[in-house]
């Protein structure tokens, strides 16, 4: 539950993973963060490479594209207990994906709005309609149909009277 830093002097002034000449040994308290990946849905495909932000105290801490552990598990190791002089609260969300739904799941199952230290984030995959075309495409042109028939209704109108 700590990480040693060694807090050095002139030259090397700063903090390092040695220590140099004089210096100060530091021990942090630091904690781990860990969530469950799942995919739902996908059959053989395989899953597509995500991008996680993890947040200390609803600022970024971090955003990247981690790789799971063998498990499944996204680890973020030697994360600061403490920041500011408060305890440091973590969260995590993923950035969304097209094709996608994501929720989230604390450890009791329970489902939340963000992910939480070992809760899970689930992606749905949303089925295929095989439909490309753009929505409003047919839209325009069931409208234009309707004035279409309109149009040729009143034309027929004016010829029969």
């Amino acid at each position: 539950g700590y990480l040693t830093i060694y807090s050095n002097v002139s030259p090397h002034a700063g903090e390092s993973a040695q220590v140099y000449g004089g210096g100060t040994i530091i021990n942090r308290e630091v904690v781990t963060f860990r969530i469950r990946k799942e995919w739902n849905g996908l059959g053989e495909l395989t899953p597509p490479p995500i991008t996680l932000t993890l947040y200390c105290n609803g600022e970024v801490y971090d955003r990247k594209q981690p790789a799971p552990d063998a498990d499944g598990w996204y680890v973020y190791s030697n994360l600061p207990k403490y920041v500011g002089g408060e305890a440091a609260r973590y969260t995590i969300a993923e950035e969304s994906m097209s094709g996608f739904e994501t929720y989230y799941y604390a450890a009791d199952g329970q489902r939340i709005e963000i992910g939480v230290n070992g809760g899970r984030i689930v992606n749905v995959k949303l089925p295929d309609t095989g439909d490309r075309s753009p929505v409003g495409l047919w839209f325009a042109l069931a409208g234009l149909a309707v004035i279409a028939a309109a149009v040729i209704a009143e034309l027929m109108k004016r010829r029969r009277g």
